[in-house]
């Protein structure tokens, strides 16, 4: 038995179970009750949660997400959904340091790597004694998960620049997008841009991935939006990551799960 039908096997078990009430915790009259995640994940280390808090939008709710810092000698951070209150428009996120097994996407996407034009170069240094270049690089990558915990997409971040304490120098970018096209994901579009001031270098990516066969959703159009996906190279070394991401279900009672992390790879 191949792995793609073990696969859709597991899914197709689970799937019963997944429609059943998940775990729940009762929140206040004026909010509802978290649903929790319905699979385990790898450990974050040092790990603590807290709750987004967002705004309604017509049928849904819209957020704004903490920004992921790794100041140097930080190596990475990761930040993942653990329950949602649809009733409140509330999220909450568990954050921590993750270990190698949490990073893993799988082997099974189809991927795509684009380079992002290249900022020019700038004149740096406003310090009176500017201090020694340096050179330092990362990524922001963020992915989502079906209801086994599998990876279904990502649109991933790559960064590389440099600083001397008082500005950033320049920069390059790149771009990684994956889907699970064997189970009917793919690509629609996607692409990149960079900016570079004295504070900071950017790059951005964004895209939109599609499966018009959503399995258990009797053929739901079921779509994962990147609409930024950005990692920003400081003046002082420090990485950041922020982000919008949202997925629209058809009618699709199934839940995607995201997770996003910034590490730092020089």
């Amino acid at each position: 038995m191949g792995r793609r039908h073990m696969t859709r096997t597991l899914r197709a078990f689970v799937l019963a179970l997944a429609l059943l009430p998940l775990q729940t915790i009762t929140a206040t009259a004026q909010d509802g009750a978290f649903v929790y995640r319905p699979f385990s994940l790898p450990a974050l280390e040092n790990m603590r949660t807290y709750i987004v808090s967002g705004a309604r939008v017509g049928a849904g709710c819209a957020y704004t997400y903490p920004t992921l810092e790794l100041r140097p000698g930080r190596t990475a951070i990761a930040a993942r959904l653990l329950a949602y209150d649809a009733k409140g428009c509330r999220e909450l996120l568990e954050e921590g340091v993750p270990t190698a097994a949490a990073l893993d996407t799988g082997t099974h996407l189809s991927t795509l790597t684009q380079s992002i034009s290249t900022a020019p170069r700038i004149a740096g240094g406003k310090l009176a004694m500017p201090l020694a270049t340096s050179v330092a690089s990362g990524y922001h990558r963020v992915w989502w998960y079906d209801i086994i915990g599998l990876t279904v997409n990502y649109d991933q971040t790559n960064i590389s620049w440099s600083y001397d304490g008082s500005c950033a120098l320049n920069g390059s970018a790149s771009g990684n997008w994956g889907w699970d096209s064997g189970n009917w994901w793919r690509l629609i579009s996607n692409g990149g841009t960079t900016s570079l001031g004295c504070s900071r270098y950017i790059g951005d990516t964004w895209s939109h991935m599609q499966n018009s066969q959503f399995e258990g959703c009797f053929g739901a159009v079921v779509d994962t939006y990147y609409d930024l996906v950005r990692a920003s190279g400081w003046y002082d070394g420090l990485l950041t990551g922020d982000r919008s991401t949202y997925t629209t279900y058809g009618g699709c009672l199934l839940r995607l799960w995201y997770n996003y992390t910034v590490v730092r790879t020089g």
